[in-house]
């Protein structure tokens, strides 16, 4: 594999997955793709996008197809275009539908039917967004809605039962890191609960009883945080959950066929975006109990690999920054 840092990682359901976009060698900008085998554990090149483009959202189509949208395309351009991966004679692209608003750094979530919702972000000029973009599952167009406050640098968005997601987290570019959250119902965004720490950068996962997890970060002090809180959806509260063994921040979960939590990659910052060189552990978070236990160490450390659970259960770990730039590391971790 490429080296690649903010790319998109996409399950298709050939058990294959879709890797594409991204920064690539010294920083640049690529509109390339490749595909995994798991099958045989090889990669191939996969068709070019029509622009290049990273911190793109992804999502999977019921009709198997994957709609990349939005991204930063350098400079002070910011996407609001999408395009749609057709598997198909080896692969293409082909222009898809329009967001309201151009942005990166957002955060988006696929639900059970196949809607994808893409919330919040950056628009480039210190300005953070409250545009909710919503596909559903036949739509050919994006709808536009809002949320009830700006977030960027890594709002989290994850499903909730009935159709929801929760957005929370994040920063609004004025108080900084947020602790708030919102339910957005697919056609307007209502506050629930608060954290109790606000968090950027964070980590987030939707566990197999509907409640969702808030996972390290850094908050508005820049204190690099451990801790992990759960939200429950029944009582639109948050409550403490446990804690990993150290900070963490900029890292990213995946949950596993059993329930547990993988929690990979990540690193400290110092401020001001100084990073201590990035963490190869991994941790794994145990619902159950609220505790976390090592995991398999990566082949090297980096912030915010991407992370996509196969068909058999397995994590696929790939790229992100290592301590130097993109990351061509590509780890498959086992979590019983």
């Amino acid at each position: 594999m490429h080296s690649r840092n903010e790319a998109t990682a996409t399950l298709l359901q050939n058990g294959k997955v879709l890797v594409a976009g991204g920064f690539i060698d010294n920083q640049k900008l690529t509109n390339t793709s490749e595909i995994y085998d798991p099958t045989t554990n090889t990669w191939s090149e996969g068709p070019v996008m029509t622009f290049a483009r990273a911190d793109v959202g992804a999502s999977l189509r019921p009709d198997g197809t994957v709609v990349i949208a939005g991204g930063y395309r350098g400079g002070q351009v910011f996407a609001s275009s999408s395009e749609i991966y057709s598997p198909g004679n080896g692969g293409s692209f082909t222009p898809g539908p329009m967001l309201g608003a151009g942005r990166s750094s957002f955060g988006a979530a696929t639900l059970d039917d196949g809607t994808f919702i893409i919330a919040g972000g950056y628009l480039g000029n210190a300005q953070a967004a409250t545009a909710v973009d919503v596909l559903g599952p036949n739509a050919v167009m994006f709808k536009s809605f809002n949320l009830l406050t700006p977030r960027m640098y890594g709002p989290a968005v994850q499903p909730l039962p009935g159709g929801k997601v929760i957005v929370f987290a994040g920063n609004n570019y004025q108080t900084g890191a947020l602790d708030s959250a919102e339910v957005f119902d697919g056609q307007a965004s209502h506050w629930t609960g608060s954290m109790s720490t606000p968090r950027q950068w964070v980590a987030s996962a939707a566990l197999l009883d509907g409640t969702v997890l808030a996972i390290g970060g850094i908050d508005r002090a820049v204190t690099n945080l451990k801790s992990i809180e759960r939200y429950d959806p029944n009582m639109g509260m948050w409550a403490p959950a446990g804690a990993m063994s150290g900070t963490r921040a900029y890292c990213r979960a995946a949950v596993v066929p059993s329930g547990k939590v993988l929690i990979a990659g990540g690193g400290f910052e110092q401020a001001n975006y100084n990073w201590d060189p990035p963490f190869k552990s991994t941790e794994v978070y145990d619902p159950n109990i609220g505790t976390t236990t090592p995991g398999p160490d990566l082949t090297e450390g980096r912030l915010a690999p991407t992370v996509t659970v196969l068909q058999d259960g397995s994590v696929l770990v790939v790229g992100g920054a290592n301590a130097i730039g993109p990351s061509s590391a590509v780890d498959r971790i086992c979590v019983h």
